[in-house]
């Protein structure tokens, strides 16, 4: 599936509480596409990096994985169970159910 990134909008780690950035949809997705297609995208340098050629891509269902690019083991473990947390807002707010702002709030901190 081709990424268009203006779709997406960055989490700082201070917002997540992983080491690195973190993109999200942000919403007006379409709604038949399988689930198995949600995904986030990770940055792979830690901080506030925002570098699109630094990225991994980590599908949400059935259970979070890594798609596409490199993570470490302890990164890829890390964003897992921030995926796992977030799993509900991170799906509704690809398929356009809530906005950004309403996916900021909802979103916990691992």
């Amino acid at each position: 599936m081709p990424i268009d990134i203006f779709e997406y909008a960055n989490l700082w780690p201070e917002n997540t509480g992983l080491p690195m950035t973190v993109w999200i949809k942000s919403g007006g997705g379409v709604r038949d596409v399988p689930l198995s297609d949600v995904q986030i995208m990770v940055n792979t340098a830690h901080g506030n990096s925002t570098d699109i050629e630094r990225t991994a891509t980590v599908g949400i269902k059935p259970t979070p994985h890594l798609r596409e690019g490199n993570l470490s083991s302890s990164d890829l473990a890390a964003v897992s169970k921030w995926v796992a947390l977030n799993e509900d807002v991170l799906i509704d707010s690809w398929e356009g159910r809530i906005s950004l702002g309403d996916a900021f709030h909802g979103l916990t901190k691992v």
